[in-house]
C-alpha cells in the first residue's frame, strides 16, 4: 500500500474526510489535497510526522509501501510485530473511555487466569 492508500485507510477507519482531517490534525487542507493532486513524493517530513502522530502510527508505516503494520517500530521486543487483528484490538481499546478500558483490563485478567497456554509436550518431556 502506498502513502495515499494508507492515508485513505486511516481516514476511513476514523470516519474522516480530507477537510475533517485538516481541521482535526492542524495540517492545512491545501497540503492534504495537494497530496492527491500533485503527489506526495515531496512531502515535508514534519507533515508526515504530524500525520503519524495524529493517527498514532509510525512514520515508517506512512512512508514505506512494504510496511503493513501501522505500529511498526513503535515498540520493541516480542510485541514489535503486531498482526492486523492485534493492531485493531489496540485501536479499539484506545477508543474506549476510562470505564471501558478498565472493563477490558478486568476481562483480560480473568481470561488469562482461565485460558493460560498449555505447556508444550517437549517441555514436559525435558522435565522428566
Amino acid at each position: 500500500m502506498n502513502f495515499l492508500e494508507k492515508l485513505d485507510l486511516l481516514m476511513s477507519e476514523r470516519g474522516l474526510n480530507r477537510r475533517s482531517l485538516a481541521e482535526a490534525s492542524g495540517i492545512p487542507y491545501t497540503t492534504i489535497i495537494g497530496f492527491y493532486s500533485k503527489g506526495y513524493e515531496g512531502a515535508r517530513m514534519s507533515t508526515i510526522k504530524s500525520l503519524a502522530r495524529f493517527f498514532e502510527v509510525s512514520t515508517d508505516y506512512m512512508i514505506r509501501d512494504e510496511i503493513s503494520n501501522p505500529y511498526y517500530g513503535l515498540c520493541s521486543g516480542e510485541t514489535a510485530e503486531l498482526s492486523r487483528e492485534e493492531s485493531t484490538l489496540i485501536q479499539d481499546y484506545r477508543s474506549l473511555n476510562d470505564q471501558g478500558q478498565e472493563y477490558i483490563r478486568q476481562t483480560m485478567y480473568m481470561a488469562k487466569q482461565t485460558y493460560k497456554k498449555m505447556p508444550d509436550i517437549s517441555d514436559l518431556e525435558n522435565q522428566a
